[in-house]
């Protein structure tokens, strides 16, 4: 960001020399300083909202990466193993108490 050097005084100056009194003269260099410096500020938040913009994106995409080894994760042979063990048991189980509500 480039910001320009404003000479108050010497503005202040200019505006007496050509018929400004005291207070308009202070009243119209101060204007263009805040207008000057309000200008600075807006150019500061346009480069915040692109840095913000920035890390969103980059969180976006941490939270992709990070969902895919989770997913990965749940379909390890370690847990496609367990799933089919309580399959079977399961499987196992069900005849089991059948038979055990069969009348003697």
């Amino acid at each position: 960001m480039v910001l320009a050097a404003f000479d108050a005084y010497a503005a202040a100056k200019t505006l007496r020399d050509a018929g400004f009194d005291e207070s308009r003269a202070e009243a119209a260099v101060f204007m263009v300083r805040d207008a000057v410096a309000d200008g600075g500020a807006k150019a500061d938040v346009t480069g915040l909202k692109a840095d913000v913009a920035e890390l969103k994106a980059d969180f976006k995409a941490e939270i992709v990466r990070l969902e895919g080894r989770v997913e990965t994760g749940l379909a390890s042979p370690e847990n496609r193993m367990l799933e089919f063990a309580i399959g079977i048991a399961a499987a196992n189980a069900a005849p089991t108490v059948a038979l055990m509500k069969l009348p003697p």
